[in-house]
């Protein structure tokens, strides 16, 4: 990784639960705004969804201490940005 945004968004995209990379699933926005209703990278980030795109949770480095959790939303296959909820 670069140490970029835009690549830990690609990498997030990388890392989804498999229903949300195989079957196209999301999480709901509003499961999402109650989760995170109070960060403002959220907030911030939710200003620029629009229909169609997709919100699905990811996990990488699971079994590290460079673990990283969260949300990345997706227009099309494309990330567009995402929250990183837990960080180990």
């Amino acid at each position: 990784m670069d140490g970029t945004e835009e690549q830990l968004w690609r990498d997030a995209a990388d890392n989804l639960a498999f229903r949300f990379r195989w079957f196209g699933d999301s999480v709901a926005i509003e499961s999402v705004d109650q989760e995170l209703e109070l960060r403002s990278e959220w907030a911030s980030l939710r200003k620029r969804i629009v229909e169609g795109d997709r919100i699905c949770p990811f996990q990488m480095n699971a079994k590290t201490s460079a673990m990283r959790c969260g949300y990345v939303v997706l227009r099309g296959t494309e990330p567009i940005g995402g929250v990183v909820t837990l960080v180990s």
